[in-house]
């Protein structure tokens, strides 16, 4: 229960924050504003990440992907979206009963 008490103010409190990154998104990439990804989590269960778009999709003449190097944004170089959505709170622990999850 304080897990999602936790996550529902932090969402409410970063929500103006990740409004401003998804607008530069936006306008900087074009659409869509977020990557999608499907990772093994835990006992090798899928899940979903969604993450903020930091690359472009540049192609070279014979349409592969540029390196990643090339790809690579001014937001993404600067740092403004190295961190997803759900890690946007840094540093520290946040501890709820009897789970501790260092960020």
């Amino acid at each position: 229960m304080c897990d999602i008490a936790f996550t529902t103010l932090a969402f409410v409190v970063l929500l103006p924050v990740l409004l401003i990154v998804a607008a530069l998104v936006r306008v900087k990439l074009g659409a869509p504003v977020l990557f999608r990804q499907l990772r093994p989590g835990l006992h090798g269960r899928p899940f979903t990440i969604y993450k903020f778009r930091t690359m472009t999709d540049a192609r070279d003449h014979d349409g592969r992907l540029l390196p990643d190097t090339d790809r690579l944004t001014t937001l993404s170089v600067l740092g403004l979206l190295s961190v997803s959505p759900g890690l946007l709170i840094l540093g520290g622990f946040h501890t709820c009963g009897t789970h501790a999850v260092h960020i």
